[in-house]
């Protein structure tokens, strides 16, 4: 219990780290808040103005302060959820207004946001298997040269940028071939299952090798346990002992590398989300950096963030159980 806990703390460490490292990268931004909500044909008195009554002029460190309260009391002077209150929180959580894109934050996370974890989640997927079919081939020893040689030819596919990576699977399989939609959400969920596949692809591709080749090490010491040499000399196949014995001690190294690639999934997947027009949170937030919406930015980068040290802290706080030598 005490390890769940201290777990639990540093997650929330991290993420009270994330804000204030994010509210002060948005504080360099060159861009004028005051502005752009004013308008582009303000003038000098309208924008002092704004800047006055949105408390611009205030601190920094004040200004922080009040960022932090927001964040889960709402704005200043607000006693009571108003009608549409909610519609301003994202998972309860206030994040300001865009004056860019005229609506509440929450409103476009809320939009954006299972797009991304739907992409991160399904890449995940395609890693799991395509980086288990390598471990099962290196498993066989009739298949060891061919899990060899593909273990090659996947770490020089890792050293290919992922943009032309994620092109190359574009022209193929979506112009060439034209098996599956080239970019795009979709309008209706078999739209967005078929669009889902190439994105999804290029993320498991590009993960997939270098998940079976730090695993491959940890496997070759498991073969090589006394307990391994005993179930194959009771007859165990070699299928049995993978799934029965390496696969089980492999729960714990395997989950963890996976957290680590969600995080890379979910907030690192912009070349995809842009190559395949894919409208989720990392797009959002480098819009919003380029266009100079703190708001925005700050909204996405925390959701990332959040999502990120949950899925990681999960894997720590289910070690125990995944690994019963740590009970």
């Amino acid at each position: 219990m005490r390890y769940v806990v201290l777990r639990l703390v540093q997650g929330a460490l991290s993420l009270a780290l994330v804000v204030t490292l994010t509210f002060f990268a948005a504080e360099l931004l060159p861009s004028d808040p005051a502005r752009l909500a004013a308008g582009p044909q303000a003038r000098a008195e309208e924008i002092a103005r704004v800047r006055r009554a949105l408390q611009l002029d205030a601190p920094v460190g004040q200004r922080w302060r009040r960022y932090v309260r927001e964040l889960a009391a709402g704005p200043a002077g607000e006693r009571a959820p108003a009608a549409g209150a909610e519609a301003q929180r994202f998972a309860g959580v206030y994040f300001g207004y865009s004056h860019r894109y005229r609506r509440p934050v929450a409103t476009l996370l809320r939009e954006r946001a299972p797009r991304s974890l739907l992409l991160a989640g399904a890449g995940l997927v395609w890693e799991m298997g395509l980086a288990g079919a390598l471990l099962a081939l290196a498993a066989h020893r009739r298949t060891r040269h061919g899990a060899t040689l593909a273990l090659g030819a996947g770490a020089a596919l890792t050293s290919v940028p992922l943009f032309l990576l994620a092109v190359v699977v574009q022209y193929l399989v979506g112009y060439r071939l034209a098996l599956l939609p080239l970019d795009g959400f979709g309008a209706t969920p078999l739209e967005t299952a078929r669009s889902l596949v190439l994105p999804s692809a290029c993320l498991g591709l590009y993960g997939c090798t270098s998940l079976a080749r730090a695993l491959r090490g940890h496997a070759s010491e498991i073969y090589r346990s006394d307990a391994v040499r005993a179930a194959r000399a009771k007859g165990a196949g070699a299928t049995r002992v993978f799934l029965v014995h390496v696969l089980r001690r492999e729960a714990l190294p395997f989950a963890t590398l996976l957290a680590l690639d969600f995080g890379m999934f979910l907030g690192g997947a912009l070349v995809v989300e842009t190559t395949f027009r894919w409208p989720g949170l990392a797009s959002l937030a480098v819009n919003a950096a380029l266009e100079g919406d703190g708001p925005v930015l700050l909204g996405a980068a925390l959701v990332l963030a959040a999502a990120t040290i949950f899925v990681q802290t999960a894997v720590d706080v289910a070690a125990p159980w995944l690994d019963p030598r740590l009970r």
